[in-house]
């Protein structure tokens, strides 16, 4: 008879050569909400994977998912508004907070998956990393230059949440 061992679900990893970059999700979790998806969704896939998470692959076809839709309602939004659909600043800021609300919700979901993890990693002797560093890069150095990267609306939309998108509106009103 095979011998069978008790496995916890969220075990982390051991060790292993990411073990080093392993920081709380919140830190990523806060990439997200001051720098954009672009600094925080790949370094919650990196902590996850450094984490050792046993849902890893689903933390990843969720953020996979969390882009598809992003792209899809920042297309919508310009095709909206050039359309002449979405006319006013205001509800441009309506339909942007539509898209920082999902990127919200689905990079808090995977700071979810990763809580439990990680409070295994630290409890059993893991030393988590300070992610205030990268965040301030990403946040300080990082944003610009990404935004710089490509001159496209749905480019900002995706990748920062719009905010510095204030479209061809000329008039304010409900």
């Amino acid at each position: 008879m095979a011998k069978r061992t008790y496995v916890i679900d969220d075990e982390p990893a051991k060790d292993g050569p990411l073990t080093k970059l392993v920081v709380d999700p919140v830190w990523p979790l806060l990439g997200v909400m001051l720098g954009g998806v672009w600094l925080g969704w790949p370094w919650l896939l990196l902590n996850g994977r450094a984490l050792g998470s046993p849902n890893w692959t689903g933390q990843a076809r969720l953020l996979a998912v969390g882009l598809g839709v992003t792209i899809a309602l920042a297309v919508a939004i310009v095709m909206l508004i050039e359309a002449d659909i979405i006319r006013t600043a205001t509800h441009i800021r309506l339909a942007l907070l539509a898209v920082t609300v999902w990127k919200l919700g689905i990079s808090y979901k995977v700071h979810a998956l990763q809580a439990g993890t990680f409070e295994l990693f630290r409890y059993y002797g893991g030393a988590p990393r300070s992610g205030v560093m990268p965040l301030l890069l990403g946040v300080y150095v990082g944003r610009s230059l990404v935004l710089g990267l490509i001159e496209s609306v749905v480019w900002i939309i995706v990748v920062s949440g719009g905010a510095d998108y204030t479209g061809p509106a000329t008039t304010e009103g409900p």
